[in-house]
């Protein structure tokens, strides 16, 4: 199926690729959320194709609502065309499947920093270098392949992404996202801006969680 077939909502794209069993996935990407999820079509036997939506995430990630809310009318979208135009039949079984799944891209290595309470030994901050974001969509991907992480560990954690700008007068500074425990905005930030903060929490956690 072509994914000019329909018009997609502003901002998505779709990135096809096979599937070891002969079926197709698309990917699905949002242009400030980064990559919602896979919508894939699966061949089940006597003709049949069996649709299904994966959403990246796991359930206890609180984008997964949102990236239902835009994969799912498209899953019923591309239901509806293989309906009408491909000599295959779906699955009768159920309309189509979604699945909260876990991205691929969780399987890539990725750089973080934990600070530890000196006197208690448990972890107090957390740093998740992406040196190649300054968009909104990239700071979204690894939020959601690190939110496990961080959620589990519950400490106030901070995206890392691109250089902002190499020598301002007052020195480099770096596009920093803060994901936990309250999501931030976008900021370029320098060492001396975001050190302070950190260091903070390292001198105020045992008389905080006592």
């Amino acid at each position: 199926m072509s994914t000019e077939a329909f018009k997609l909502p502003e901002g998505i794209t779709l990135d096809r690729s096979d599937l070891d069993d002969g079926g197709y996935a698309y990917t699905v990407e949002d242009k400030k959320l980064g990559k919602l999820g896979r919508i894939l079509l699966q061949g089940i036997g006597d003709g049949k194709t069996h649709l299904s939506v994966e959403i990246f995430g796991d359930l206890h990630d609180p984008m997964i609502a949102k990236r239902k809310e835009i994969l799912e009318p498209i899953g019923q979208k591309i239901m509806s065309l293989l309906r009408e135009k491909v000599s295959e039949t779906l699955d009768d079984g159920e309309s189509f499947v979604t699945i909260p799944s876990v991205s691929a891209d969780k399987m890539e290595t990725v750089q973080l920093k934990t600070d530890i309470c000196e006197k208690c030994g448990l972890p107090v901050s957390m740093l998740i270098f992406a040196p190649e974001a300054k968009e909104e969509a990239v700071f979204e991907d690894y939020a959601v392949k690190l939110h496990q992480k961080y959620t589990t560990d519950n400490v106030p954690a901070w995206i890392i992404g691109a250089v902002a700008k190499e020598k301002p007068p007052e020195g480099p500074s770096c596009f920093v996202l803060k994901v936990w425990p309250e999501r931030g905005r976008i900021e370029a930030l320098r060492p001396d801006q975001l050190n302070p903060l950190i260091e903070d929490l390292g001198r105020t956690h045992c008389t905080t969680t006592e």
